[in-house]
């Protein structure tokens, strides 16, 4: 089931204020769900600066380690030369030639995944992870990227065509209030999907970028909180946490209803389940279908919090293949000695 001919897909931005909250393994785990149901998924790398999305579909990927595939840095590096490049005497005057030029499935990988639905997994990694890539990198100047060299009209072209590619595009984003971290909340994003942990620093810092980004956003940007991991002992401390979560994001959820503002905060919780701390294991294959207890039912409700309900349970594997796709995720684990599930 893809979309019609003709829409657009929706681009969803994880954020997080600060790191270690479990947003990109979320972000893995939503983009496969939603494969799973048939559509076209799109997840990118764009935390640059800790690029690590790829090690959660690494036993699906041909190039596992990325040593020599393209991603977001080499596109951007391109668009930078294209810009400078002096046109040749015979080269015609196209005004649309950044449409023209722009090709991002230069830049994405198929991760194999081979889903029943006929859905397809893809990622757009961060670039190649070579020994040069973190002086590509420092190297790069974002500030004359978008105010010399038409950096906005870059990003949106991008959009444009990732939406046309896909019916869902999945950004991890920096975190902070980083340049590239405005470029995955502000300029691109239809749904900012805004991770935090329940302590307040966390909860004040990503709903003050959640505010900026509904003021400043290009298009009107629809705001989904999402605590975790959210471990279930000191209930005392909990309960005031979920309180002062509830009260600081309330202008975010302006789009819902108070009944349904309820049901949202009962159902977006992401539980902290020890089993995953540890590794970059999917829950779509560890944990068992259809138990409301596990990471992976959490992961569902948030799925389907992001398609409006399209999409609201992983379409399961045949046995064989999950067997399959666990065993290959527990030899490339650093910790081999994994329970089986």
């Amino acid at each position: 089931m893809t979309t019609e001919t003709g829409t657009r897909g929706r681009i969803v931005t994880f954020y997080s204020f600060k790191g270690g909250v479990g947003r990109t393994m979320a972000l893995a785990n939503v983009g496969w769900i939603l494969a799973s149901g048939g559509y076209r998924v799109l997840v990118v790398d764009f935390d640059l600066e800790a690029p690590g999305l790829h090690r959660y579909l690494q036993p699906l990927l041909i190039d596992a380690d990325l040593r020599s595939t393209d991603g977001i840095l080499e596109l951007v590096q391109g668009y930078v030369r294209e810009v400078l490049r002096p046109p040749s005497e015979d080269e015609p005057d196209d005004e649309d030639w950044l449409r023209t030029w722009l090709r991002p499935s230069r830049y994405v990988t198929g991760t194999g995944l081979r889903l029943p639905s006929g859905g397809r997994l893809d990622l757009m990694p961060a670039g190649r992870q070579q020994v040069s890539y973190a002086a590509a990198l420092t190297t790069f100047n974002w500030s004359r990227f978008y105010e010399a060299l038409g950096g906005g009209v870059f990003l949106q072209a991008l959009r444009g065509r990732l939406a046309e590619a896909y019916d869902y595009v999945l950004i991890d984003s920096r975190t902070g209030v980083a340049d590239t971290a405005a470029i995955c909340t502000v300029a691109l994003p239809d749904v900012l999907v805004a991770c935090f942990a329940y302590n307040a620093q966390s909860i004040e810092g990503t709903a003050t970028r959640a505010q900026a980004v509904r003021r400043s956003a290009p298009r009107p940007v629809r705001v989904l909180p999402t605590p975790m991991p959210v471990e279930d002992h000191e209930l005392e401390r909990l309960e005031r946490a979920r309180d002062l979560a509830r009260e600081t994001f309330a202008p975010c959820l302006s789009w819902l209803d108070p009944d349904d503002r309820e049901r949202y905060w009962g159902e977006v919780e992401i539980p902290f389940r020890s089993f995953h701390a540890y590794g970059e294991i999917p829950a779509t294959v560890s944990d068992r279908p259809r138990d409301p207890h596990t990471l992976l039912a959490a992961y569902e409700r948030l799925a389907s919090w992001i398609s409006d309900g399209a999409v609201t349970s992983l379409a399961p594997l045949p046995p064989e293949e999950r067997q399959r796709l666990m065993a290959a995720y527990r030899t490339r684990t650093p910790y081999p000695d994994y329970p089986s599930r």
